[in-house]
């Protein structure tokens, strides 16, 4: 396996796991005095699909044969 491939993957793994947490936490395109639950929910959809998007790229790139 490359490294670079594997530091790649390591990487976008990391990114995602943090973009996932702070999109849970709010840090995303939050949306300041929303009485409802569903307008924030919505808001923060594009970043936690983005990062699970990029998760499922780092492993792939991590579970990848070398083509021969």
């Amino acid at each position: 396996m490359s490294l670079l491939r594997i530091v790649v993957g390591w990487t976008c793994i990391a990114i995602a796991i943090v973009m996932i947490v702070v999109a849970t936490l709010g840090g995303f395109a939050g949306i300041a005095g929303v009485s409802r639950f569903s307008p924030a929910l919505m808001a923060h959809l594009p970043g936690v699909v983005f990062g699970f998007a990029l998760l499922a790229v780092g492993a792939w790139l991590l579970k990848r044969k070398k083509s021969s």
